[in-house]
């Protein structure tokens, strides 16, 4: 089993423990980082049941209960990367043969020094989506709203590709890619390209308000990052494929 794929009852688990000791559901759902929704299909053991499996032996509950206990007293986040962590602890209790992969990990450290630094980055990821989605929910004004869920939206993918490629790392994976054809690629760069013909230049001149514009300017940001992954797509193909 991967950490990855034991993720989803660790927090099945926790939020039935935190039921338990009294806190609502969006009290759970802030602490875990997930939507109340989320939380009522754990505790209802609707989600996550093949994954909760494990935590019923007791060495898998005694190491979560720690954890519990230790991160509700220091007050500190149940985030994504403290559960990954939480969760290879788990695994090399219940199987003892990863520990040996884990210590070669250990031995190079290299691969330590940038484990760390991306863990340390999906949690800054992480705690930022929430906190500009947060500002987000107090704001009237949906175009105030827009800005700061973009910013919330970026910060939620960053940690989706920091997360992907630390468990690459971690468990030494050689990504198999499979890309389009060069020919496809092409085409979707001539149809970024005509996006880029209809500019938003000569709408913004016509707006008064500068938070509007910024929006605007957004989206053409995007545009232009789009263009440039795709390039740099076929840039890889031409001098690999």
């Amino acid at each position: 089993m991967r950490p990855g794929s034991l993720i989803p009852g660790i927090r099945a688990y926790l939020a039935k423990r935190l039921s338990e000791r009294g806190y609502s559901n969006r009290e759970i759902a802030e602490i875990l980082g997930v939507s109340p929704a989320a939380i009522t299909l754990y505790i209802q053991g609707r989600r996550a049941d093949k994954a909760l499996r494990i935590l019923e032996r007791s060495e898998a509950r005694e190491i979560v209960e720690k954890f519990l206990e230790k991160s509700l007293e220091n007050g500190e986040v149940f985030s994504e990367a403290k559960l990954y962590d939480l969760a290879f602890e788990v695994i090399n209790r219940m199987e003892p043969g990863r520990e040996s992969y884990r210590s070669e990990l250990s031995r190079r450290a290299d691969v330590e020094v940038v484990l760390n630094s991306l863990r340390k980055r999906l949690q800054a990821e992480q705690e930022a989506a929430m906190e500009f989605m947060r500002v987000a929910g107090r704001l009237e004004s949906h175009v105030a709203q827009m800005l700061f869920r973009i910013i919330a939206s970026d910060s939620i993918r960053h940690a989706d590709i920091i997360d992907m490629i630390g468990r690459m790392i971690e468990w030494g994976e050689e990504p198999v890619i499979d890309l389009p054809e060069k020919e496809v690629l092409k085409r979707l760069i001539e149809t970024e390209e005509t996006a880029h013909v209809h500019s938003l230049d000569n709408i913004k001149d016509k707006l008064s308000h500068e938070i509007v514009k910024i929006l605007l300017d957004a989206i053409e940001d995007d545009e232009r990052k789009h263009e440039k992954i795709l390039r740099s797509l076929l840039k890889y193909l031409e001098e690999h494929g």
